[in-house]
């Protein structure tokens, strides 16, 4: 059987970890090989030195292997990286191990406390609790627990941003949220109705805790759409109609206050 590069990839990583080599070899690729990544990681950071006073608690929920975890820590902040996967989770642990600004809580987070069926994908950032999530080919599953914000917040504290990826589940996680929170980013998909219709829903949600503002930063770029964050009204009259362009997905950026 022709193994995957996905498959080839885990198993390399499984071994450096088990070697205790992980941090170092992550490091090699970050900063040197891999030119995107190190790229990506400082288009990240210098938006969320923007956004962020140092010192501000951050809940990264779906934190997969810990990229954006790595980048809020760079910028200062303390992070809680929230994610139920068996194998991203040993790979945080193997990451940041002894890093004290970072706790890595491996559940997955919902409307309500309990257990669920996270439906694992080769490609571990499709992985969903939603089973027919993108259309992506379903590889196995896995029973996890599932806490909501609330109980969270119980735990850690209440966060100055919220950064949200975990595939078409983030109305159910927003639905576990009692409380204004300053900052908080999404994920959208323009070829997916439901998900974008979802979206409006979710703010529809959260505008009972205040005014709202937004801004849209598709996947990729340096800058925002706009050059200040806007109002309800121009972000309804926008999104997800009027969105176009080579980048059919990124993230949405809503502010309370």
């Amino acid at each position: 059987m022709v193994r995957t590069r996905w498959a080839l990839t885990t198993s390399l990583k499984d071994k450096t970890i088990t070697l205790g080599l992980y941090k170092p070899a992550r490091w090699l690729i970050d900063n040197v090989v891999d030119r995107e990544r190190l790229t990506a990681h400082a288009t990240r950071l210098a938006l969320y030195r923007e956004l962020l006073k140092p010192d501000a608690l951050c809940y990264d929920v779906g934190a997969n292997i810990g990229d954006y975890t790595k980048t809020l820590v760079c910028a200062a902040a303390k992070v809680i990286a929230i994610e139920p996967q068996p194998s991203c989770i040993r790979e945080l642990r193997a990451r940041f191990r002894g890093d004290e600004r970072i706790t890595i809580v491996p559940i997955a987070l919902g409307a309500e406390n309990g257990s669920s069926e996270l439906f694992l994908r080769e490609n571990r950032r499709n992985s969903s609790l939603i089973e027919k999530w993108n259309n992506r080919e379903v590889i196995g599953s896995v029973t996890v627990p599932v806490k909501t914000l609330d109980e969270m917040i119980k735990a850690y504290g209440l966060p100055d941003y919220i950064k949200m990826d975990v595939e078409g589940f983030e109305l159910q996680v927003i639905r576990g949220l009692s409380k204004k929170i300053r900052l908080m980013s999404f994920e959208y998909h323009l070829s997916l109705l439901e998900d974008c219709a979802e979206k409006l829903e979710l703010v529809d949600l959260m505008s009972r805790f205040g005014r709202l503002q937004f801004n849209i930063l598709p996947d990729g770029a340096r800058n925002f759409y706009w050059s200040e964050f806007a109002s309800l009204k121009k972000f309804v009259d926008t999104f997800p109609k009027k969105l176009g362009g080579d980048v059919p997905f990124g993230d949405i950026f809503m502010m309370t206050s």
